[in-house]
């Protein structure tokens, strides 16, 4: 049985999940692949999909846990981004590894 938010619909729930796992399994197929670029964009949507359908779920019981969990989602977002880029810039590493550690933080 499956346990949805009431303010949410089934279908609503089901469509965003979706689409947040195919971004997800489209980007394990693209570094697969090697392409990458398109696997850094599609990387780089992956987070706010997650955000996104968060925002969906927690909709009007908003508090200060719920910012602390989108601040934390979005210093992991920076950080896998950076990390993505330090095969262009090795300075990148530095930076994208301290947004991971104040995400940790923060969680």
């Amino acid at each position: 049985m499956e346990i949805i938010h009431p303010y949410m619909s089934q279908m609503n729930f089901r469509t965003h999940s979706i689409l947040y796992f195919a971004a997800g399994i489209v980007f394990i197929i693209l570094e697969t692949l090697g392409s990458v670029w398109t696997g850094i964009a599609v990387n780089s949507l992956i987070i706010p999909l997650l955000i996104w359908l968060y925002l969906r779920f927690a909709n009007g019981h908003w508090n200060r846990v719920h910012s602390l969990i989108i601040m934390a989602l979005v210093f992991s977002w920076m950080g896998d981004i950076l990390l993505q880029l330090t095969q262009f810039q090795e300075s990148f590493f530095l930076v994208g590894l301290a947004s991971f550690l104040v995400a940790q933080l923060i969680y």
